[in-house]
């Protein structure tokens, strides 16, 4: 019954976070505290679903900080709000 709690739980987290990772990001510390469970299979099950979170959260290219010049040019706030979220 634990098991099924916490499976729930890990569920409910990695279904928030991916819906909007950008105001979700407190659903990763339920997701971590999970993985530090005294069941071990609970702390796999943590630990596959943090991968699988990560795995579809994280972008597919690399983060730099913006130059001079880009910071210089006007963007669309869509943009500024990638840019301040990454």
């Amino acid at each position: 019954k634990r098991r099924e709690q916490a499976q729930v739980a890990m569920a409910a987290a990695a279904q928030k976070l991916l819906s909007n990772p950008e105001e979700q990001l407190g659903e990763l510390r339920t997701l971590l505290g999970l993985a530090r469970d005294s069941d071990n299979m609970v702390v796999r099950l943590a630990l596959l679903s943090l991968l699988a979170v990560f795995k579809d959260i994280l972008p597919g290219y690399r983060i730099r900080l913006p130059s001079e010049k880009e910071l210089a040019v006007k963007v669309s706030k869509e943009v500024q709000k990638l840019r301040d979220y990454e």
